[in-house]
């Protein structure tokens, strides 16, 4: 402030006392006047008050002299006060000049002051003064500005907390007097000390730079105060922490828990743990972890202690320090279980994956294998002594290359520096490797999000092979349905034409490279339509591609066209929801088939009819060759009267061709009995060995008149069997009368049975010439006869009543013959009769009923 302002400043305050002495001095003037003038003793005043005494004598006189007097009363009275105020103003002036000296001694020292140490001092005259007086610098190298309004803006030169903390302070200051001391720092970095404080009526600061010792010791607390600020917060993170922590003295006692230690130890709170001096840590633990803290390293220990009535695991770390020890436990029962279950997962998964037949290999961040299945072994053949050792990919890519087990590479090098570069992607890659040895392999490297990564080698020579016969099979399928003659056609579940041969457009007389196209069924339907006069089988083509699955059948028919064409066409349902046709132009065959047909039942009708003539004509033969083997019998037994020799040879020719007769009528009426399906069999219990003997006795003569011998090769226990005794001595009848008449003399004939769970088998077998094999299959027809160089002529049925009585039991005949080796029948009868064998057959064409009314209808 310069000495003209403080001038001004005193002249205001004198101003206010000269106004009130002169109010004051007219205000005492009368008094002091009268009190002046008795002082005096008259004087100068006395005749003036004498006349104001006297004045009463005449009224006009008495005015007149009160007017004069009052007149120079006021006068004087001016007067006085005039002399008396500036004798005031004069003393009160002497007094303000000597102030005003005073002041500008004590600036003068202010403002050396302020030259001798920077500083800035900003000074408010009052709380309503806005703006401040700024004196004194500070040098720009500091972040101090220059200027007086960049100066009032401390948010442009300090930091924003300061600078905030600084605005508040001032304006406490200003509007309530409040002083302050603070640092601040500028917005480069350098500290300064702000002080505030009020007097003379004025509110100042003063900022100044810290130095030397004062900065170091501003430093010194800041720090301080950060470190409680961390301790402060470190306690208060602690103190909630579900770690259990504590602090330690040098004595070893418990200075200080957290929550986490204190619930812990079941104490009501940390104070109470600390008092009781609840233990979590058991003494001998606790004594090696001393142990080691006394030597001044930090101790590690896994103990085991009881928490809240439980025994759990815990990881403990003890630090020393110049006041004790600070120990932290954390609970690691948890992480124990699940490093467990992990430790078993894995082993699950590892072995999991050695069931797989994709080998797999797991390296980590530092290429170095952990993990191989049995795949991979078997896949490249190393030893796994080696693999164990942690091999890094690098080497095994090397120790493939010497085996000659990888792909053939121009650059060896810069390949397997392109496959170790896997370990810093970030997506999977996937590669094709094509070994010497033919192998193919699908090869995908997975990146692991904490680094390493997984192999997967998947040998796909079969698939490829698979899909190389599949291209090929499937180009010659669809080379063989273009061929085929019959169309195809192929819709799928969303109603269009999949696929299609030239044979199905040929046959709709559709254009082949439309349905190509993959039309819709409906267009297909409409093109189709107009050939034929009936839309059933549209409809049902319709309903096949349209129906759920479980109403989805295969259909068949035929379609015969306006144009005498004929058509077959069959569908079949797809699993995959597709629906197969197939059109088969049959218009030829079913001519033929229609000529056949006809030509078939006309044949029919002439078996039938040659088969009721033979019935017919043998049952009429039956009444005179009974008469006929009657009579002879008679005339052989001359029982009227003698005859000679030559009459009784004749008698006997007569009787063995009656009997022969009437065995082939017999056979005939039995075939047709059979062929009408109204012959029943009399099923009972027959014992086999019994009836084979049985049956070779009634022909034993016959075998002796040929010299030939019969043997039997029956086994004991060959038991019985559910059958018509009748027909089976009738099938064994025929075999042995076949076997001997084409049975050389001098050789035997065999007969055997065999029994097994599901049938009895019986044969017969003879040495005779045998059967050539082109008559083998005719052997069972009927009226098929020869003689293969014998002398034995039959009538040719008796192998084909045989095989029907055979297959009546349900049984089944075949024959066994080489050309001079002889020839053996065999049939074979069910063990166990089935309920059906034997029924009338409802297809029979003709019945015995019909031939001779003796034999019962059904």
């Amino acid at each position: 402030m310069n000495q003209a302002s403080a001038e001004s400043a005193l002249a205001a305050r004198l101003r206010v006392p000269q106004r009130c002495l002169v109010i004051a001095a007219l205000a005492v003037l009368p008094a002091r006047v009268a009190n002046a003038a008795e002082a005096e003793g008259g004087g100068l005043f006395h005749p003036l008050v004498s006349l104001l005494v006297n004045a009463g004598s005449g009224p006009r006189e008495a005015l007149a002299l009160g007017l004069v007097a009052a007149a120079l009363i006021i006068a004087l009275a001016a007067m006085a006060v005039m002399v008396w105020s500036i004798r005031s103003a004069w003393s009160r002036g002497s007094k303000h000049r000597s102030r005003i000296r005073s002041l500008e001694r004590e600036l003068a020292e202010v403002k050396g002051a302020i030259e001798v140490e920077p500083q800035i001092v900003f000074r408010w005259q009052g709380a309503g003064d806005p703006e401040p007086v700024i004196t004194g610098t500070l040098p720009e190298a500091l972040g101090v500005p220059g200027g007086a309004e960049k100066l009032k803006d401390f948010s442009s030169w300090l930091e924003r907390t300061s600078a905030a903390a600084l605005d508040d302070a001032q304006t406490e200051l200003r509007s309530l007097g409040k002083g302050f001391n603070l640092f601040a720092t500028t917005q480069t970095g350098v500290r300064l000390s702000v002080e505030g404080f009020a007097g003379a009526g004025a509110a100042n600061l003063r900022v100044r730079e810290l130095q030397g010792s004062s900065l170091e010791a501003v430093i010194d607390a800041e720090r301080h105060a950060v470190l409680e600020q961390e301790l402060a917060s470190l306690k208060a993170v602690l103190a909630k922490a579900p770690v259990l922590t504590w602090i330690r003295g040098r004595e070893g006692k418990l200075r200080w828990v957290n929550e986490a230690y204190a619930e812990a130890v079941e104490a009501e709170d940390a104070g109470s743990a600390i008092a009781d001096g609840l233990e979590l840590i058991p003494p001998d633990a606790r004594a090696k972890l001393q142990e080691e803290i006394s030597r001044g390293t930090i101790a590690r220990q896994r103990i085991h202690a009881v928490a809240q009535g439980e025994r759990r695991a815990f990881n403990v770390i003890a630090v020393p320090s110049v006041l004790g020890d600070a120990g932290i436990a954390v609970d690691v029962t948890e992480a124990d279980r699940l490093s467990d279950q992990l430790d078993r997962q894995v082993a699950a998964h590892a072995r999991t994956l050695d069931q797989l037949a994709t080998a797999v290999a797991i390296f980590g961040p530092d290429q170095q294998l952990n993990f191989y299945n049995a795949a991979y072994v078997g896949l490249w053949g190393l030893e796994e002594n080696w693999l164990s050792q942690s091999p890094k990919d690098g080497e095994i890519l090397d120790q493939l290359r010497d085996r000659g087990r990888l792909p053939e590479q121009a650059d060896y090098r810069s390949w397997r520096q392109g496959r170790l570069s896997i370990y810093t992607a970030l997506e999977a890659v996937e590669d094709w490797w094509h070994l010497p040895d033919g192998q193919s392999l699908r090869v995908v490297v997975v990146p692991h999000p904490l680094g390493g990564v997984t192999h997967l080698y998947e040998n796909v020579t079969e698939q490829i092979a698979l899909a190389s016969r599949y291209n090929a099979l499937f180009s010659v399928q669809r080379e063989t349905l273009d061929n085929l003659h019959e169309g195809v056609a192929l819709f799928g579940s969303d109603g269009r034409l999949k696929l299609s041969n030239p044979s199905f457009a040929r046959i709709w007389n559709l254009d082949h490279t439309e349905l190509e196209n993959e039309p819709h069924m409906d267009a297909v339907i409409e093109a189709c339509r107009k050939m034929t006069a009936d839309n059933t089988h549209w409809n049902e083509l319709r309903s096949s591609v349209s129906a759920f699955g479980g109403e989805r059948e295969s259909t068949s028919g035929r379609i015969e066209r306006p144009n005498r064409s004929v058509v077959d066409y069959a569908s079949v349902p797809l699993p995959d929801g597709a629906t197969l046709f197939t059109y088969v132009d049959v218009t030829d065959s079913w001519r033929i088939e229609q000529a056949l047909r006809e030509r078939n039942e006309a044949l029919l009708a002439a078996d039938r009819l040659k088969t009721a003539f033979i019935s017919h004509v043998s049952y009429e033969l039956r009444a005179p060759l009974t008469n006929i083997i009657g009579f002879a019998d008679l005339l052989a037994t001359q029982s009227f009267g003698p005859i000679n020799e030559k009459q009784g040879e004749y008698v006997g020719y007569i009787q063995r061709s009656s009997q022969k007769l009437h065995k082939l009528i017999d056979d005939i009426l039995d075939l047709a009995t059979i062929d009408a399906g109204v012959m029943e069999l009399d099923s009972s219990n027959v014992d086999i060995d019994e009836t084979l003997r049985a049956t070779g006795a009634l022909l034993s003569d016959r075998i002796e008149n040929a010299g030939l011998t019969l043997d039997y090769d029956v086994p004991g226990d060959i038991g019985s069997v559910m059958a018509d005794e009748t027909r089976v001595k009738q099938i064994l009848f025929n075999l042995l009368t076949n076997a001997i008449g084409f049975s050389p003399s001098g050789t035997a004939i065999t007969i055997g049975a065999r029994r097994t769970p599901e049938v009895v088998e019986i044969w017969v077998t003879d040495r005779g010439p045998g059967i050539a094999p082109e008559m083998r299959e005719r052997v069972f027809e009927r009226f098929e006869t020869h003689t293969d160089g014998s002398s034995h002529r039959g009538s040719g049925l008796g192998l084909s009543v045989v095989k029907s009585f055979v297959e009546l039991h349900g049984g089944t005949v075949g024959i066994e013959s080489e050309l001079g080796e002889g020839t053996t029948v065999r049939f074979s009868l069910p063990a166990v009769l089935s309920a059906q064998i034997g029924q009338e057959d409802e297809d029979g064409i003709a019945t015995l009923a019909a031939l001779d009314p003796a034999v019962p209808s059904h």
